[in-house]
């Protein structure tokens, strides 16, 4: 019976590059959706601030120190926001990487045994 410290077999060894790659590829697909809507929200905000934006020229423009005041709240608030989508980006998509990461490892396994089948 084969220990724990013993080298995996080829064969063993492709079965988990096979699985490695199920479960990489099943992972990328659960993570598109949140990509998808980050970036949709990330288009949302994006739009709000330049309304915003064009809302506080016309504010500063007009000499409307009150509305000044609350386009400037709203501006800071939309950046804070736009900060935080970044934010999240980065983690999913070093998330990504760290996948296709795996999944390279695992490709490498199966092209270093050609011959083998799950």
């Amino acid at each position: 019976m084969p220990t724990t410290d013993e080298p995996k077999s080829d064969q063993t060894q492709f079965n988990l590059a096979v699985n490695a790659l199920i479960k990489s590829r099943e992972g990328i697909m659960e993570l598109q959706p949140e990509i998808q809507a980050l970036l949709e929200r990330q288009g949302k905000v994006a739009r709000e601030l330049r309304l915003t934006k064009s809302a506080a020229e016309c504010a500063v423009a007009s000499g409307e120190v009150d509305k000044y005041s609350s386009v400037t709240f709203v501006l800071f608030k939309s950046r804070t926001e736009m900060q935080e989508i970044r934010d999240e980006l980065r983690q999913l998509t070093k998330l990504c990487d760290e996948v296709e990461e795996e999944m390279r490892t695992a490709f490498l396994i199966l092209l270093a045994n050609p011959d083998l089948k799950s």
